[in-house]
């Protein structure tokens, strides 16, 4: 077994012990403290992410370093992918088949919209990598004021650098997954500074050039007219991105596997053992939502009593 945790839960749920530790100082040994602080253990062993088992990988793909470039816009929540699904679903069903194909790659996780951050940095951790691509949504349009598909260009130059410079016999590779959509009044920036980082680049495009609208929170995002906002796909600058990564542009519909091969300076070790592991904080959640319906339910018949005596 082996733990990936989440600081920012971890610290929520001392946070919170705390806090039910102080509400009940005086009595710590009745069963309400003990069902709060359950709870609150709980929580923190869903935030520390337990996982149990190993699989065998080759090392080839160990020798890559692979960043993934995701457009998280409010555009990629146009419903216009593999029959009803959003574009950033797709996002996640691809690059979860990446982790897949590939177990043991080092993958790094760049996400943009109006501004650009490294969220994942280089790791061959695929069950963080996972839940990071599972618990990832698209940026709330209200704080959306227009964005540019380069604005993660410097970011990604940073982070490809850093990686050379750590692991110089490493072979590098990019993927950028958009629709391509660019939403303000000044061209997109050149892709061409990360050519000269990365051994094989590619560009995976989302959507459909008829468009269709976005939703957000079972709520259809406007436009600036207060109508139903329509996205649609930019071939043109996807493909335009792919060249100037010197690599391949792919339209991707949700049919069919994801269809990449890696940079030819990789080795084979079919030995290699890399941790992928099977989730285990279901188990404490599960335990967690059973105490809070126990707790509810108890205070909700003392109230009851306290109700009737009342009257």
């Amino acid at each position: 077994m082996s733990l990936h945790p989440d600081w920012i839960m971890v610290v929520i749920a001392l946070l919170a012990a705390g806090a039910v530790g102080f509400v009940h100082r005086n009595q710590l040994r009745t069963p309400t403290a003990w069902r709060r602080l359950g709870v609150v253990l709980c929580l923190l062993l869903v935030a520390l992410r337990p996982t149990a088992g190993t699989t065998s990988n080759q090392a080839a793909v160990q020798e890559v370093d692979l960043l993934l470039m995701i457009d998280r816009t409010s555009s990629m929540a146009a419903i216009d992918h593999d029959g009803g699904q959003n574009r950033l679903a797709g996002v996640q069903a691809d690059a979860s088949q990446l982790i897949e194909q590939y177990p043991g790659i080092n993958i790094g996780v760049l996400v943009f919209d109006d501004s650009a951050r490294l969220e994942m940095p280089f790791t061959n951790d695929t069950v963080a990598v996972q839940h990071h691509l599972e618990i990832m949504g698209v940026r709330d349009p209200f704080y959306g004021k227009g964005s540019s598909i380069s604005v993660g260009v410097e970011a990604a130059k940073e982070a490809l650098t850093a990686a050379k410079e750590r692991n110089p016999e490493r072979a590098r590779m990019v993927i950028v997954m958009s629709d391509g959509e660019q939403t303000v009044d000044t061209p997109p920036e050149s892709f061409e500074p990360l050519a000269e980082l990365v051994d094989q680049a590619y560009v995976f495009g989302y959507g459909t050039e008829q468009g269709a609208t976005m939703i957000y929170e079972d709520k259809t995002i406007k436009d600036n007219k207060a109508q139903d906002g329509i996205s649609k796909l930019d071939p043109a600058n996807l493909q335009a991105m792919a060249d100037q990564l010197g690599g391949e542009y792919q339209l991707r519909t949700g049919a069919g596997e994801v269809d990449v091969q890696l940079p030819e300076a990789t080795t084979v070790d079919s030995d290699q053992q890399v941790e992928t592991g099977f989730p285990l904080y279901w188990l404490p959640a599960l335990a967690m939502v059973a105490l809070v319906v126990w707790d509810g339910a108890v205070e909700m018949r003392r109230h009851q009593r306290l109700r009737q005596e009342l009257m």
